[in-house]
């Protein structure tokens, strides 16, 4: 029977010596998809950051020197940009959680001990990450800020291109 991470399994759970081993070596690659996620998770983070790093320099000085219509189009591509990182990290940070789900549900399903577990459900682990905000809604926060902040940008200068380009009509 197929269920979810969360739903509970009807019937006895792993009650043959073969369907434990097959639970073990799916915990195994639950494991290894977990941390190739996480891989993806912090270099998407660290990418996108440094290029909207480049980029709102690149807006800043476009537009201190007063070429809107270039910082427009830098502000438009950095808002594409945004779009992509938002949605790809939404969808690394799910199947981040749907791993860890699926992890806590077949530790339970092996009876291993939560202090033996590798999941969230391990006490030991709030030991090691100290209280705070946590990094999956700061990472969200931070690109949906980001695309947000160039939505905004590209409506500026879009405003100041008009503005420049009317005052340069009258003359």
């Amino acid at each position: 029977m197929l269920t979810t991470p969360n739903q509970p399994a009807s019937g006895p759970v792993l009650s043959t010596p073969d369907e434990r081993e097959v639970a073990s070596r799916q915990l195994d690659r639950v494991h290894t998809a977990r941390a190739g996620t996480d891989q993806v998770v912090w270099t998407v983070a660290s990418v996108f950051t440094a290029a909207m790093a480049i980029l709102i320099d690149t807006t800043l000085t476009l537009t201190g020197s007063g070429r809107y219509v270039a910082a427009l189009a830098v502000s438009l591509i950095a808002l594409f940009i945004g779009v992509i990182w938002t949605v790809t990290l939404e969808r690394a940070l799910l199947w981040l959680g749907f791993h860890e789900a699926l992890t806590m549900r077949i530790e339970a399903d092996l009876l291993i001990r939560p202090e033996h577990s590798l999941s969230p459900r391990n006490p030991d682990l709030k030991a090691l990450v100290p209280d705070g905000p946590r990094a999956k809604p700061a990472l969200r926060m931070l690109a949906r800020a980001a695309t947000g902040w160039w939505f905004f940008f590209a409506l500026y200068c879009l405003m100041r291109a008009l503005t420049a380009a009317a005052v340069n009509a009258k003359i």
